[in-house]
């Protein structure tokens, strides 16, 4: 149960500086992936990359559950975490390193 609150935390870290950034698809994946690479080193230091994946996909949730909730209470789309959907391909690269990224580095730590 700790572990999931420290996931949680460190995801409640990363969007923060992520939405307030510019609205860069690639200052997006540079900013998760160095907390990937942080998350990675704290939380997955000794487990598997199957924790690693969890870890990825759970903040992959997190993203999504929160620009639906934005998006809900402000009454307009709200798309600071991933970018305007008119971006196509680097919107889904933006997901991808939410997903992907703090099971990459687990790989390369190991």
């Amino acid at each position: 149960m700790r572990w999931l609150a420290w996931v949680a935390l460190s995801w409640i870290f990363t969007a923060a500086v992520v939405s307030t950034m510019a609205h860069s698809p690639f200052a997006h994946v540079l900013v998760v992936a160095f907390a990937a690479l942080v998350a990675s080193r704290l939380l997955v230091r000794h487990g598997s990359v199957d924790r690693a994946i969890a870890l990825g996909l759970a903040w992959l949730a997190f993203s999504i559950a929160a620009e639906v909730a934005m998006t809900l209470s402000v009454g307009h789309g709200w798309f600071a975490l991933f970018g305007e959907p008119s971006l196509g391909w680097r919107r889904d690269l933006v997901a991808s390193a939410w997903a992907g990224a703090p099971a990459l580095f687990t790989r390369l730590l190991k």
